[in-house]
């Protein structure tokens, strides 16, 4: 999920549960290449210039001990697999600890930029916001450090953090709890919402799925019109009932999309969607700004059920017929989120 909420503060990553246990997951982006990102990431000399001291055996099935600068945190740790430059699996384990956890990163090249996906599981439910707080920490310092940065204080960051990742963490309840696709905030007076969604197939279906009025059908709605760019179009949503008009303001296929929406009434809004290729996966971020305040919680509910549907489209699915009981399952996190946002 790069999100934000709370407020000016930057979340990068979002909370859940597997098998009873937590699970944080951070993206974000570095204006470097692949190369360099892996080296500041498996280089003991560089991670001790943002991360922490590291000494052992760093290869594949090695033995390490850490400490590291922002947390405090020290324990063990081993190398389950290691595939230069793009995927590290790492399990650990604190003293006081009885259980693994496991960190896996991936980095996906992205012309001159590279994409980095954390995700840390095995962690205790009740502890969740803090690990969510501390791992954001790490990789803002692995950003300041790759753009040549000293490394900041932790003391004056962590409080902000820890608050926004409790209001997260309260929707994650075991394995049954809801998964929250998006981030709330404002910008100029008005509301702006992130989603974000990794989907099992490639770029290109995915950019088909967003762009045929065929597809667009199956998932979301009747769109009709001239969907080049530059062009207008109408459109009815199905579980939200919204209609109207819009244009095509950017069309770089397959990665971005740039669409406004509203085109006869005062307020526009704006809805940006960025694709990435990851291997044989796509990861879709897409940002809808210019609604009221006091619509934001709405429009977050709304919307994740609409990428819940381009999730179900993907995989084969029909189209569920239950829209008001999810919005209603949804509408409370979201109003949480929402809450928050000033």
């Amino acid at each position: 999920m790069t999100s934000n909420t709370a407020g000016d503060v930057r979340l990068l990553g979002t909370l859940g549960s597997a098998d009873g246990r937590g699970v944080v997951r951070l993206e974000d982006r570095f204006d470097t290449d692949i190369q360099d990102l892996w080296g500041a990431l498996t280089d003991p000399l560089r991670l001790a210039r943002w991360y922490g001291d590291v000494e052992g055996d760093l290869r594949l099935g090695g033995e390490f001990r850490a400490r590291l600068f922002g947390s405090g945190w020290e324990g063990t740790g081993r190398i389950d697999a290691c595939e230069p430059p793009h995927r590290l699996v790492i399990v650990s384990k604190e003293p006081d600890q009885p259980t693994e956890d496991a960190i896996e990163v991936t980095l996906t090249a992205d012309g001159d930029q590279t994409v980095l996906v954390m995700v840390h599981t095995g962690l205790p439910p009740e502890l969740l916001y803090g690990y969510g707080a501390g791992s954001q920490i790490e990789l803002e310092d692995l950003s300041d450090y790759v753009a040549g940065r000293d490394r900041r204080e932790a003391t004056g960051r962590i409080a902000p953090l820890i608050a926004a990742y409790k209001a997260l963490a309260a929707t994650v309840n075991g394995p049954g709890s809801l998964r929250i696709l998006g981030s709330l905030r404002s910008a100029d007076g008005k509301g702006v919402i992130r989603m974000e969604d990794r989907f099992d197939t490639d770029i290109e279906d995915v950019w088909s799925a967003l762009t045929d009025p065929g597809r667009l059908r199956r998932w979301i709605g009747e769109v009709a019109g001239d969907l080049r760019l530059g062009g207008e179009y109408t459109f009815h949503f199905f579980s939200s009932g919204a209609e109207g008009t819009g244009r095509v303001e950017a069309c770089e296929r397959p990665r971005r999309l740039l669409l406004r929406h509203g085109l006869t009434h005062e307020d526009v809004k704006t809805i940006e969607i960025g694709l990435t290729a990851d291997g044989k996966r796509t990861l879709l971020v897409a940002e809808e700004r210019g609604m009221a305040l006091n619509l934001l919680a709405g429009y977050g509910a709304g919307i994740q059920i609409h990428i819940e549907d381009l999730a179900a489209h993907i995989a084969g699915q029909e189209r569920r017929d239950d829209d008001d009981a999810r919005w209603s399952a949804l509408a409370p996190a979201y109003e949480e989120l929402a809450a928050k946002v000033t």
